[in-house]
């Protein structure tokens, strides 16, 4: 091939780089993991599961003005899922503590899970989706949980969370970095919006704050506390904050 030609196809492949949703800081969101969802919620942003909604739905989203965050498990296998036989034993580890029909991935097999993720991330980018949550990413982390059942370390999950921000990045959809509080300084760069849960119950804020100075917002759900218990201090720090049910259906109450 050319050196001209090399050149074009990178200069395309940065072209479109550009056009990935990239969210701001202070976006507003909505996150609704049960279905029907209430396509009506006035926000920038919707999350919703990508294996229970059809293109359709997303459709109806983008025609309302709306992007669309969708999400994806990669860090635990879920016995619902449709593809959930295409896992191998080998890489099922401990049940996930609450959730009996979850396990634990051991993601330093990225050889053995990159055929049957990649495949979803086909499909989140077939269906239309903006952006991807991807799930539980950080198994190695058991200050924050049990035991993967497998001896994960620190730069096990790096590496498995860089790869999957690449993958998802390289299908034109946006990727958020999903908890992995204790990451966040040398993650920030590959993603592009957190998704944090109870932050301010548990006196987290403070280390997701990388993602504000970068200008990449912070999707921050509480569900224990009242609004007036973290609204002041999330609206101070420009988190994109809301009260949810734990169930993530449509109940909302935002901050602002």
């Amino acid at each position: 091939m050319q050196l001209t030609n090399i050149v074009a196809i990178l200069a395309l492949t940065v072209a479109g780089a550009e056009l990935l949703f990239r969210p701001h800081a202070g976006t507003s969101w909505d996150w609704q993991l049960q279905t029907p969802i209430n396509p009506a919620v006035a926000v920038e942003v919707v999350d919703i599961d990508m294996f229970d909604n059809t293109a359709a739905v997303v459709a109806d989203l983008h025609q309302r003005g709306k992007k669309v965050v969708c999400y994806i498990d990669v860090g635990s296998w879920e016995s619902k899922r449709a593809d959930s036989s295409q896992f191998p034993a080998a890489v099922l580890g401990a049940v996930y503590n609450g959730f009996p029909d979850e396990r634990w991935l051991d993601i330093r097999q990225i050889d053995l899970l990159a055929p049957i993720l990649t495949v979803r991330f086909d499909q989140a980018r077939e269906k239309g989706c903006d952006g991807v949550e991807p799930d539980n990413m950080d198994g190695y982390d058991t200050t924050a949980h049990e035991s993967s059942g497998f001896p994960l370390t620190y730069d096990d999950q790096i590496r498995f969370n860089r790869w999957v921000a690449d993958q998802v990045h390289a299908r034109g959809m946006a990727v958020g970095l999903k908890n992995d509080i204790n990451q966040v300084n040398d993650l920030v760069a590959d993603f592009d919006f957190h998704v944090s849960e109870q932050a301010f119950q548990y006196g987290e804020a403070s280390l997701l704050m990388p993602f504000i100075q970068s200008d990449k917002p912070v999707f921050e759900t509480e569900y224990e506390l009242m609004v007036s218990q973290f609204c002041p201090q999330a609206s101070q720090l420009n988190f994109s904050a809301i009260l949810k049910h734990t169930q993530l259906d449509s109940y909302r109450e935002a901050c602002r």
